[in-house]
């Protein structure tokens, strides 16, 4: 998903064809979480160097084409963030949900301090059991 990859293409094409009159919600899924509560900071596919090529990469494409949710697994955890752009709460934003909780125990490395929970967001859920 690198820029001028042909994935990156691909979503650039696809999304660009959607009728918001016929389609008023606009969902986005993928794997690995743009935004994303967690320690793992290792080069080069830990979870947050992989956000931060998400959130370069794909990202400006989620505020061009409006999506209003973004669904995300991978990280065995449910989490949500405010409508968000470029690490900002903003109107206009994506909503960013981890739901990878299912069929694995849960993950352990959560950072309360850094990445999703340091949105300045009306409302943060990170659930852990």
């Amino acid at each position: 998903f690198d820029n001028g990859s042909a994935q990156l293409k691909y979503l650039d094409d696809h999304l660009s064809t959607v009728d918001r009159s016929k389609t008023p919600w606009l969902i986005f899924a993928g794997h690995r979480p743009m935004y994303i509560d967690s320690l793992n900071w290792v080069e080069p596919d830990g979870d947050q160097p992989v956000a931060i090529l998400l959130r370069s990469t794909v990202e400006p494409l989620l505020k061009k084409f409006q999506v209003d949710i973004a669904f995300w697994g991978h990280h065995h955890s449910y989490q949500r963030s405010c409508p968000v752009f470029d690490r900002a709460c903003t109107e206009g934003g994506t909503v960013h949900i981890v739901v990878g909780m299912g069929g694995q125990s849960l993950s352990q490395n959560l950072d309360t301090g850094e990445s999703l929970a340091s949105l300045p967001m009306q409302q943060h859920w990170c659930l852990s059991m």
